[in-house]
């Protein structure tokens, strides 16, 4: 199984636990102003794997999937057996970059820590 395939076992995973467990949706969504206030700083990780409902977390995943395999491919195909190691250390990158421009840009905004609280929609099939 590749590096790609198990982040999105895990993302996807995670993201249905938090659709059905309020306190961890609530803890681990990004809150620029906790982390700055607060020191939470596992929000700068843990938001990564929290999405907001279906077409968020089918539409990451897919683009994921896709970007994911390309640059695993080109790393293998560059560094061999090492390319996988190198694919995801750039995808922690690439995640902790976003996440800190967000916190740079959102840490002393009390608005901020009230949109991050809000619950997202919950979307099940069926309706619910």
């Amino acid at each position: 199984m590749t590096i790609t395939l198990i982040i999105i076992l895990v993302t996807v995973a995670i993201s249905v636990w938090a659709w059905n467990n309020n306190s961890i949706m609530d803890r681990w969504i990004m809150n620029p102003y906790q982390v700055a206030q607060r020191g939470q700083y596992y929000r700068l990780l843990t938001s990564g794997f929290l999405h907001a409902d279906w077409s968020h977390l089918i539409f990451n995943m897919l683009s994921f999937y896709f970007f994911g395999s390309y640059i695993e491919q080109l790393f293998a195909d560059q560094c061999g057996h090492i390319g996988r190691h190198h694919r995801s250390q750039l995808a922690d990158v690439a995640h902790h970059g976003g996440r800190i421009g967000n916190h740079a840009v959102h840490k002393h905004d009390r608005a901020q820590e009230r949109h991050q609280c809000q619950k997202p929609v919950k979307r099940h099939p069926g309706g619910n």
